[in-house]
Formats: structure tokens, sequence, C-alpha cells
């Protein structure tokens, strides 16, 4: 399993808006929130990708080859009953709405839509079934691609203009 985020300078306007609203305002000044991811996944060992989509209008599975530059990867290590327990969680919450005011929660005092799902809330929510240290203290319904990403210990490099990243770990018994 792993996430995989969109982002590195590809995208709509929307893709870029997201980008650059969830930044900080160092990244605005010096150019680097074109880097920002502006969408996040959860690759399953399988092949199948689970998030909310805004292109699609709810939370859902999909087939899709993430390939290039355009998605940054971050492993996990989970085994196959962590897996299963978020692949569970999804399969409750795919055919949600997706939650077009909620986005802009990250930067506004939007109340949450418990039936309706962005993909970064999405996601975080998913993986806080299994005890990953540092993503527990997440507000799922506050939590950018961005906020995600940084979470799982990644890194931008601003000069190489290039993610360090770092495989999520799982803490809990069902790990190894």
């Amino acid at each position: 399993m792993k996430l995989i985020f969109y982002g590195n300078q590809k995208g709509n306007w929307i893709d870029k808006l997201i980008r650059w609203w969830t930044s900080p305002l160092s990244w605005k000044l010096n150019g680097d929130w074109k880097y920002a991811p502006s969408h996040v996944e959860i690759l399953f060992s399988d092949g199948l990708m689970f998030s909310a989509s805004g292109r699609e209008n709810k939370a859902r599975f999909k087939k899709h080859n993430p390939k290039g530059k355009a998605w940054i990867r971050v492993p996990s290590e989970t085994d196959r009953a962590s897996e299963a327990i978020v692949r569970l969680f999804c399969t409750s919450l795919a055919g949600r709405s997706y939650d077009y005011a909620g986005v802009s929660g990250f930067a506004l005092p939007i109340k949450q839509d418990k039936r309706k799902w962005f993909c970064s809330e999405i996601t975080t929510r998913a993986l806080q079934q299994l005890d990953i240290s540092e993503l527990k203290c997440l507000v799922p319904h506050k939590t950018s691609p961005l906020d995600l990403l940084l979470a799982t210990g990644a890194e931008f490099d601003s000069k190489f203009k290039e993610w360090k990243i770092k495989p999520l770990k799982v803490l809990n018994e069902l790990g190894s």
C-alpha cells in the first residue's frame, strides 16, 4: 500500500489554486508552491486506488496507472491485515459525495459535513484506522494534501526542487 500525491506542477487551474492556497507564505514567495500536491490517493497492493475525487464527484475506487513526475509516491510498511483494515474503511465510504465546500475548510471556518468527503480528508481518516504516529495529530477535515505529505515525514528540497520521501511505518500489533 502506498500514498500517491498528484502535483509537481501538473494539473488544471483548480490544482494550481489548491497548491497555492495550502502552501506556506515562504513557498508562495519563492515559487515552491508549484511543487505542492493538490490531490492524494491510496494505492493498494493490487493496483486499485481510493480517494474522493472532485472530477468524479464522489469517493471511489479506481484502476489507474500513476506514472511519471506528476505523482509523488510514499510507500508504507504495512502488512496484509493492516491494508485490509484500510480497504474495509474505504469500502464503507465508497460512493459518498465529494465535499466541494469542505475543501475551502483548509483556510476558512467551514463546518464539516460528515456525509461528504474530499481527498486528503478521506485518506487521512482511512490511514488513521492504523496506528501511524505521524498521522495521529491530524484533523482530517482540516488536512490538505500538502499537510498529509509533510506529516509522512517528506521534505521538499527547495534547491533541487524535489521531494525527499520516507516510508510510513505502522506501529500496531498487525504490523510486522
